[in-house]
Order: structure tokens, then C-alpha cells, then sequence
């Protein structure tokens, strides 16, 4: 489970920490934190490749820290704040919840359990060399299939090789957004750009689509595209 906080005020910070910490301390996820007391800098990272399963922000008197993160952003962000005042604007932006300060440790905790109930759901994990990633599913662009490993595109820009198989990749997804458009090709509809004789994804990259059912598959993406 990776969490960004970003605070300005210490206590608070040191506060939510040892709760997320001892919270996690005896469940099956890894928790990392990484603390910021800017914004731009979290951006900065996500912008970078940096997945986290949620952004924790202290929000003051305005919500402009939230409109920048949610540009690049579209996982969890959990408000903290002393007031009720931006309430109403921060859920404008799909904000997953809003904690006031002074709040009960068991008002955290649901929000912590709620996060890693979701995680696995909306999330895929892959492991690295030097890590575990959980990418939100609907991140995931497209999953090319490269003789023993595989090739994850995500919108973040970030490409990430696992050896694995395309077929066993598809099956953890289990996910209706996602077309098995040709042998090597495994692409998410949200992020279909065109298609002609190969589908653009958002990204700009090609997904070639098996010739032979071309008008099959051409169908099974523009049936989606109209009902979603």
C-alpha cells in the first residue's frame, strides 16, 4: 500500500502516520508513506511514474491543491481539514473522503479499510526489480505480450516489463473494459484513440487487432463504446 501525505502542519502529519502505521502493522500489505509539504512535488512524482493508492492532503481555506493534484491524479484523495468550509468543493472533484479535525482514530481506520478493500479491486499488482506496484486498472492502457514478458503502458507515460504471460494477464484483469484485440494485444477500450485496421490508443501507440476477426472485434469495442 504506497500513500502520499502531504501537510504542512507536522503534528497532524506524525499524527495520521502512526495510525496508517499501526493500522497495517499486522495485515497482508507492505505500507510505505512518502511525505511532502508541497504539492508541486507530489505532481512531480506522479507526473514521474509514482503510484500511490491514495493522496492524503490538509486542506485549509481553499481547494486549489486539489484541483492541481486531480489533473494528474484520478486515485484516492483523502481531505483533512479543520473545517467543513471546502467540503462541498472538494467532492466536486471526486474526493474520496473528508476527515475534520479533531476526528476518532475509528473514523480513520474505516477510511484505511475502505482504501485496501478497494485497492484490490480497482487495482492491478505487478512486481518489479525493486518493487510492488498497484496500478489503478483504469490507468492501464494497453499490455503487449513480448516473447517471455509483457509490456504495461499506463497514462501516466510510465511503461512498465513483467515476465509473465499475456494469457495469465487477462485473466487476473477479468475486467469488461478490456479487449484481447490479437495474440499480443490486450487493450483497455477507455483508452482506444481510433481504430482502422489497428486500433490508436490514447498514448499514440498501436495495438495491431487480428485481421481475420477484424470486424468482430471492430464491433464487440463500438458496442462498448455506445453502452459505457
Amino acid at each position: 500500500m504506497n500513500f502520499a501525505f502531504c501537510f504542512d502542519d507536522k503534528s497532524i502529519s506524525e499524527k495520521i502516520e502512526k495510525i496508517c502505521q499501526n493500522h497495517f502493522a499486522n495485515s497482508e500489505y507492505k505500507l510505505e508513506i512518502i511525505s511532502y509539504k508541497f504539492i508541486r512535488d507530489v505532481i512531480f512524482d506522479i507526473d514521474d511514474g509514482m503510484n500511490f493508492d491514495a493522496v492524503f492532503i490538509y486542506v485549509k481555506n481553499n481547494i486549489s491543491a486539489i484541483k492541481l493534484l486531480r489533473s494528474v491524479f484520478s486515485g484516492k484523495i483523502v481531505v483533512i481539514s479543520s473545517s467543513e468550509k471546502c467540503a462541498v468543493d472538494c467532492f466536486a472533484y471526486q474526493v474520496y473522503d473528508y476527515l475534520i479535525i479533531p476526528f476518532y482514530k475509528s473514523r480513520m481506520i474505516t477510511t484505511l479499510n475502505n482504501i485496501s478493500k478497494n485497492s484490490q479491486i480497482n487495482s492491478y499488482q505487478i512486481k518489479t526489480c525493486s518493487k510492488t506496484v498497484n496500478l489503478p486498472i483504469n490507468d492501464i492502457i494497453s499490455v503487449q505480450s513480448d516473447n517471455t514478458r509483457c509490456i504495461i503502458r499506463c497514462i501516466s507515460g510510465q511503461v512498465y516489463s513483467i515476465y509473465k504471460k499475456l494469457d495469465d494477464i487477462e485473466a487476473e484483469l477479468n475486467d469488461k473494459r478490456f479487449l484481447r484485440c490479437h495474440k499480443s494485444y490486450l487493450v483497455n477500450m477507455n483508452h482506444i484513440f481510433s481504430v482502422d485496421k489497428n486500433f490508436t490508443m490514447s498514448d499514440g501507440s498501436d495495438a495491431r487487432i487480428r485481421q481475420r476477426t477484424l470486424f468482430k472485434i471492430k464491433n464487440t469495442y463500438l458496442d462498448y463504446k455506445n453502452n459505457n
